[in-house]
């Protein structure tokens, strides 16, 4: 047998004992049509099993196989004594029905027995790949060859692997009891406290309607009684106020510029240089005047 092959086949039994704790012996069951090939293409069964599951064998057939094997055929003398040296694994068939029938029915929906099948018939091996961990052999030419795990069996091994990580039924249970004590105590405490009242809460700045603002009351203006003279009556202080003010002839009727320059600092003191010259020379040029 092949390296490759054999590493394969190992690896597989491997599996097969830690997901489905198969052991050494092997139990397997023998269909009377796998006796028929072998001893057709005369070869030694037992060896070839053995090297296929890479350890010691037990093999069993039921005495439904035992009839048909018995039934005439080229190799029924070999087949028989073949037979003979398996163990007799009894059915619950009153009369004798087909062998492959009869290890499907034994087989039934899982493998609690932990049994490998040899079979030739593929009716019963893709019925037994819908079984979850059930290693099936058959003949290829001259060779017993192991079939690949099916993929029933993967999906088996993947949720043992998480039932193993994760919390066991016992422990579910006790963490389920764990948490309704701790809500139950939460709502004692909930209900021993006092509820504080609750004060009025502010509305929303968002949906109140904003306030008019309101208009500051503007300064009265300026009376013109106040301009006109101490003596006029109410009826004549307009006329007064819109008359022109005298000035005297030293003296001359200040300018816009000059009003205008009373606001800045500088301008007016400028302004008030130009007036002094003014008056120095207006005192100068009236005694010239007087000696003529």
């Amino acid at each position: 047998m092949r390296s490759k092959r054999t590493k394969a086949y190992r690896k597989a039994m491997h599996f097969y004992q830690q997901t489905f704790g198969f052991r050494e012996p092997y139990q397997v069951l023998m269909s009377p049509d796998f006796v028929l090939a072998a001893v057709g293409k005369k070869v030694d069964v037992k060896q070839a099993v053995q090297d296929a599951l890479q350890g010691q064998v037990k093999f069993y057939i039921t005495y439904c196989g035992i009839c048909d094997v018995r039934k005439e055929s080229e190799f029924q003398t070999q087949a028989i004594a073949m037979s003979k040296t398996f163990e007799k694994r009894r059915c619950m068939h009153k009369e004798p029905v087909p062998g492959t029938q009869c290890i499907e029915e034994l087989m039934g929906g899982e493998n609690k027995n932990n049994y490998c099948v040899a079979a030739q018939n593929d009716q019963l091996r893709a019925k037994l790949r819908s079984i979850a961990g059930v290693p099936i052999l058959h003949m290829q030419r001259n060779i017993v060859v192991l079939e690949r795990m099916a993929q029933v069996a993967k999906e088996a091994s993947e949720k043992q692997l998480k039932e193993k990580l994760g919390a066991s039924t016992a422990e579910k249970k006790l963490l389920r009891e764990i948490k309704k004590k701790a809500i139950e105590e939460k709502l004692a405490l909930r209900k021993s406290k006092p509820k504080k009242a609750k004060n009025p809460k502010n509305p929303n700045p968002l949906s109140v309607k904003k306030q008019a603002k309101r208009q500051q009351p503007k300064a009265p203006a300026p009376s013109s009684s106040k301009a006109a003279a101490p003596g006029a009556t109410a009826k004549e202080a307009p006329s007064l106020a819109g008359t022109k003010r005298a000035y005297p002839q030293s003296e001359e009727a200040p300018s816009k510029s000059q009003t205008s320059a009373g606001s800045d600092p500088a301008n007016a003191d400028q302004e008030r240089h130009k007036r002094k010259r003014k008056r120095s020379r207006s005192k100068k040029s009236e005694p010239t005047a007087e000696a003529s």
